[in-house]
């Protein structure tokens, strides 16, 4: 099917359709879970370690450092793993860009992506330190349980980049999608946010 002439790669910025499951809900809504999980177990970790407060917060991060890492790391994997089945729906029903409704079909799976992207840096930047408690402090079977869940997220998350440069290399029918692709393309990997 050949495109209007008039199609503008420049006029391809729309209003996000609401779903249950859309990007603008699943992000706050990942985040409003994870953190009374995350409250939760640090209030009931302090409780059930009988460390006394002047024992200091390393003492306390010591008990509680592999929980608030595999609550990380079931963040960063639930993230990870909903935005690749975005994209791998996506690929299922197109392997070629050959209309413009082939590319409103992307932008919510491309947003969703983006939009994930805060939360994992989040979950990352609470599982680093305390991967690394858990490593430096606590015995062997916890440094073993870190190698091992940053390995599984390390492969998962080489899996979804490997995902998104399929999607960014799609061959496009004609020149114009080609450029409209790009365009979204460069928005993805330099972007926070969704600018389409």
């Amino acid at each position: 099917m050949d495109e209007p002439e008039f199609l503008d790669p420049d006029s391809f910025i729309d209003e996000p359709k609401f779903s249950v499951i859309s990007a603008p809900v699943m992000v706050p809504l990942t985040l409003i879970v994870m953190i009374p999980i995350y409250a939760f177990y640090v209030i009931h970790s302090m409780n059930q370690s009988g460390a006394s407060p002047e024992a200091g917060i390393f003492d306390y991060l010591k008990t509680m450092s592999l929980g608030i890492f595999l609550l990380s790391q079931a963040g960063q994997l639930f993230a990870c793993l909903y935005s690749k089945s975005q994209l791998d729906g996506f690929l299922r029903r197109y392997h070629v860009i050959e209309n413009q409704d082939a590319l409103e079909t992307l932008k919510p799976q491309i947003r969703t992506n983006m939009y994930f992207v805060p939360s994992v840096l989040l979950f990352a930047g609470l599982a680093i330190p305390t991967g690394i408690i858990c490593l430096w402090q606590n015995g062997p079977i916890q440094a073993g349980i870190v190698v091992v869940t940053w390995a599984i997220t390390t492969v998962v998350g080489m899996m979804c980049s490997a995902t998104e440069k399929k999607i960014r290399s799609l061959d496009c029918t004609n020149a114009r999608l080609e450029k409209a692709l790009e365009r979204l393309s460069e928005s993805w990997v330099k972007r926070v946010f969704p600018d389409f």
